[in-house]
């Protein structure tokens, strides 16, 4: 740029300008010298824009609107989730009482496979009794219940549909409850319209003790107002002990909030139901149970840690 204004000075001098004009001229070199400095400028900044690719937000691989999500968690996530449940004559407890305390999680280290040690696992109505800790009180005593562990690869993604298999081995820990070692073998179907949502699919258990085997079929409807607060209504139907032709269906009502804090995504829901609304009877006939009820607060945590 010296050189550049050195150039511009002798010229002017040689040629015998005016005053007038070597001011006029001077003024031309000061508005040379300044788009030459911006044009430097400006090349500097495009260069390092190129060099440093522009950060992605922290919720680019979970969606914080809960319709938008995958049946599994994004390549190089962990969830950390957390299930208390209380409830009044669910079949388990003694005195009709309980509450469970369920700790799992799941963790995705290739894309489209996640597995884990959870119940906590989104497309199913409210579940309880199984985690990683599975403390159940039944009203006398407090017991470390069951490990679900399960592993689900989603094989199917379009923008509307994704579908996905799961296996788990329910590995019974304590004898409380009619409930032995199970094996579940399910086919999660998720539907997304915008900020609509439905979760169905179907799931198939064996009971290892005594070869029981029971058929759920689960329907979950979700609905995203704002793009952080969510409702849901659970519900779907159960052939239990097939054999036996005892059938159920439950009913449950429920939202939630999911927010950023730092770099995590988190989700806060509360459900509160009826895992028997209506059922048949070993003996013949329609029951409906609204005094079996439960309510589920749970937590999750969504971390990109790869």
């Amino acid at each position: 740029m010296v050189a550049l204004e050195s150039l511009l000075s002798l010229s002017s001098f040689a040629d015998g300008e005016t005053f007038a004009s070597r001011n006029a001229m001077e003024h031309t070199k000061r508005l040379i010298l300044l788009a030459a400095l911006l044009a430097g400028t400006a090349s500097h900044a495009s260069a390092q824009d190129v060099g440093e690719p522009a950060v992605a937000p922290v919720s680019a691989g979970v969606p914080i609107q809960r319709t938008q999500r995958e049946l599994v968690l994004p390549e190089g996530y962990v969830r950390a989730d957390l299930g208390l449940t209380f409830g009044d004559a669910n079949g388990n407890a003694r005195n009709g009482e309980f509450f469970a305390h369920d700790l799992g999680g799941g963790i995705s280290l290739i894309e489209n496979l996640e597995f884990g040690i959870s119940l906590n696992r989104e497309w199913f109505w409210p579940r309880y009794g199984g985690g990683v800790l599975p403390l159940f009180w039944d009203g006398n005593h407090v017991h470390f219940l069951a490990l679900p562990i399960y592993a689900r690869y989603q094989f199917l993604t379009t923008e509307h549909v994704a579908i996905a298999g799961d296996v788990e081995m329910y590995l019974r820990t304590h004898s409380h409850g009619p409930t032995r070692h199970a094996f579940r073998a399910s086919l999660p179907i998720r539907f997304r319209f915008n900020s609509f949502m439905i979760d169905t699919g179907v799931t198939f258990e064996v009971e290892t003790n005594d070869a029981q085997a029971n058929i759920y079929l689960p329907a979950v409807f979700t609905f995203n107002p704002t793009e952080a607060l969510h409702f849901r209504v659970s519900t779907g139907f159960s052939a239990l002990d097939m054999d036996k032709d005892f059938l159920a269906m439950p009913l449950f009502f429920g939202g939630g909030y999911s927010l950023t804090i730092s770099d995590i995504l988190a989700d806060i829901n509360l459900d509160f139901g009826f895992p028997y609304l209506v059922h048949s009877d070993f003996g013949g006939g329609d029951h409906s149970s609204p005094d079996i009820w439960m309510v589920k607060l749970s937590v999750a945590a969504y971390i990109d840690v790869l």
